[in-house]
C-alpha cells in the first residue's frame, strides 16, 4: 500500500491487489462461518481454525487497525475520486472485520 503516504492515485490493478490483501487479513480476524459434513445425515459440525490458538489473530488485528488509520488519512488527502472511494471501501471492510459480532 505504497500509495498511502504519497497520496498517489491508485490504479485498478493496485486497487484489486489491495482489496485481495485486505480480504485475506479480514478473513484471518473474522473467518467465514464454515461447516463440514461428518458423513452422518443431517449432522454438520463447525470447524475451528488454528489461528484461534496462536497470536496470528492478534497481530493481524493490530496491523488492520494501523492500516485503517493510514487509509483514512490518505482518503482525506487524495484528490482522485476513484482512489478516495476505494480507500473508503477498504476502511469499511476493515471496520466490519474488526467489529464483527460472533
Amino acid at each position: 500500500m505504497s500509495e498511502l503516504p504519497t497520496r498517489k492515485t491508485v490504479d485498478i490493478y493496485r486497487r484489486n491487489l489491495q482489496k485481495s490483501y485486505i480480504n485475506i487479513l479480514c478473513n484471518l480476524v473474522d473467518p467465514p462461518k464454515a461447516t463440514t459434513t461428518t458423513g452422518i445425515p443431517g449432522f454438520t459440525g463447525s470447524t475451528s481454525s488454528s489461528a484461534d490458538k496462536s497470536d496470528v489473530r492478534s497481530v493481524v488485528r493490530g496491523h488492520l487497525a494501523s492500516l485503517k488509520s493510514e487509509i483514512n488519512a490518505a482518503a482525506a488527502g487524495t484528490a482522485d475520486l476513484m482512489t478516495k472511494y476505494h480507500l473508503q471501501d477498504l476502511s469499511k471492510r476493515i471496520d466490519n472485520a474488526l467489529n464483527a459480532k460472533d
